[in-house]
């Protein structure tokens, strides 16, 4: 069975990830959580060594390769923590980058001669130098005066796939995917300048209003799908459901250049969100509840409190793309919109390839919705 926007059939993805798990000399251990109605949708969770955890969702065999593979990509990640180099400041603060929050905070606050670890990043044949601690939140190089900006260091961008261009389409959909919601959280919730939309759920097709109801009955609650104003091209969008536990929704999104796709990985996450949720997410939902109990709009983002003032339309069906065509479409789309990627192979092994994908000038307001207290870029 194939998957869109991979190149690869499931079965064969599996096989080649485990080869890949005995070349790293990785132990890893399986568990599933199947929902109650249909139990040919589940969430499957890897953690290798004891330490490093994936979790993947979808249908069957796929939910265990998508488990599989994050568990390496989250295993690549922590051990690319290093800085490349140390460069001056003025390196890493001119050019496409420049417009990003947290880099303006280092060229306002540090001289242009201060020395920074950075990784090389490219772009065709242009190098970026980019801070290693804004894009792995594992390493400390950041300067004790600008420590603040730690909090936009987050692990998006890096994917894993069985070709170059399989892991380049998936960081690319999740920076896009983050950037949607940064942008909706702050029209919508902070200058309102914009409505939230809601989809009809009687208006998806026959197989995705299969999947909300399994997902509803599971979780036990009406699930909410908001439409995620996005570039042309795309279809982004988030479900939540209420979460009686804590107050913060189970939250899912996703964004892709089939809205069928999209939508799946929206609902999928949100379900993935409701079956791993622990004492742990307790009080990190609670921590954030506290920190964003005087800031309202804070709080209304984190827990996706739109209020009455919102418009409803019907699901759209779009066209499919071949996987072999996605990538160059996607570089089509953000170009015409006036936007850059850098990346940088992090890990390649047989066919598997992880990259880390920087979008210039990416927008990071998104983390509040996890409940971290951030500023957007402008």
């Amino acid at each position: 069975m194939s998957v869109y926007e991979r190149e690869m059939e499931t079965e064969e993805a599996i096989e080649l990830a485990k080869q890949c798990l005995d070349f790293l000399n990785l132990n890893y251990e399986i568990s599933e959580k199947k929902t109650i109605v249909d139990s040919n949708v589940s969430t499957y969770s890897v953690i290798l060594n004891g330490t490093v955890q994936g979790n993947g969702k979808g249908y069957s065999n796929q939910s265990l390769a998508s488990a599989i593979y994050e568990a390496i990509e989250h295993y690549i990640y922590q051990n690319s923590s290093n800085s490349e180099m140390s460069v001056p400041i003025s390196s890493i603060c001119d050019g496409i980058i420049q417009n990003e929050y947290a880099v303006k905070v280092l060229k306002e606050n540090l001289s242009p001669d201060d020395i920074i670890g950075a990784t090389k990043f490219f772009d065709g044949n242009n190098k970026i130098f980019f801070p290693t601690a804004l894009w792995n939140v594992y390493n400390n190089s950041i300067p004790d005066k600008c420590v603040s900006i730690k909090k936009y260091s987050t692990n998006s961008g890096c994917a894993i796939g069985t070709s170059l261009n399989d892991a380049l389409i998936h960081a690319l959909n999740e920076l896009l995917e983050r950037y949607s919601l940064s942008k909706h959280y702050y029209n919508v919730f902070i200058d309102h300048s914009e409505k939230a939309v809601f989809i009809n759920p009687k208006s998806l097709s026959a197989s995705l209003l299969e999947l909300y109801n399994t997902i509803s009955a599971e979780i036990g609650t009406e699930i909410i799908i908001v439409d995620i104003k996005t570039f042309d091209g795309f279809f982004c969008y988030q479900v939540f459901a209420d979460n009686p536990g804590t107050g913060v929704p189970f939250k899912g999104s996703g964004l892709s250049t089939s809205s069928r796709y999209a939508l799946e990985r929206a609902l999928l996450e949100c379900l993935q969100s409701y079956h791993l949720q622990c004492a742990q997410n307790k009080i990190e939902d609670v921590t954030a509840l506290s920190l964003f109990k005087e800031l309202k709009k804070y709080n209304a983002i984190l827990c996706l409190k739109y209020g009455a003032d919102i418009q409803f339309a019907d699901y759209v069906t779009s066209k499919e793309i071949a996987a072999e065509q996605i990538y160059q479409e996607e570089i089509k789309i953000i170009e015409q919109n006036k936007m850059n990627i850098s990346y940088k192979i992090l890990f390649s092994y047989n066919q598997i390839i992880c990259v880390q994908v920087i979008l210039h000038g990416n927008d990071k307001f998104y983390l509040v919705g996890s409940g971290i207290p951030v500023v957007p870029n402008d």
